[in-house]
């Protein structure tokens, strides 16, 4: 009869235990299943190095490119140039024209486009509207020429 009686308390008193509120504990160290992920400080992964040379606007760095680093960045110039052209914002384009300059130096029978453009931009400020309608369409079709170039140099 005892035992029976210290049995009933033990059961009761385990079920007024009352469970803790808020976030659950972290378990202890070493009592997970999930493994180790930390990385000493000697191990970390290091941040890649500076450039040895700028990544945009000098001669120079455009000549140390590879050329399919040159032909990736000209891509881009040339669908910056096309958006700007799209959105009729033709005073955005010049430095955008001599980013692209830069690059086209290492393409000499490419230089007599840009060299075009850069003049229709000039022209774009005092033309007539009917007159604008056709340089828009000329700057337009010189982009994609450049375009077919470099595709065609690869």
């Amino acid at each position: 009869m005892r035992a029976v009686i210290v049995a009933v308390a033990l059961v009761a008193g385990c079920a007024h235990r009352q469970q803790p509120s808020g976030p659950p504990l972290a378990a202890d160290i070493g009592e997970t299943h999930v493994p180790y992920t930390g990385v000493p400080a000697g191990l970390a992964p290091k941040p890649a190095p500076a450039p040895l040379y700028a990544t945009r606007g000098d001669a120079f760095s455009a000549r140390m490119r590879s050329p399919s680093e040159r032909q990736k960045e000209l891509r881009g110039l040339l669908a910056d140039a096309d958006a700007l052209l799209a959105a009729d914002d033709i005073a955005a384009l010049p430095p955008v024209l001599r980013e692209a300059d830069l690059l086209l130096r290492t393409y000499p029978d490419i230089k007599a486009e840009i060299d075009e453009l850069e003049k229709h931009t000039v022209e774009w400020e005092s033309a007539a509207p009917i007159e604008k309608m056709r340089l828009k369409h000329r700057m337009e079709d010189l982009i994609d020429l450049i375009r077919l170039q470099l595709f065609a140099a690869r």
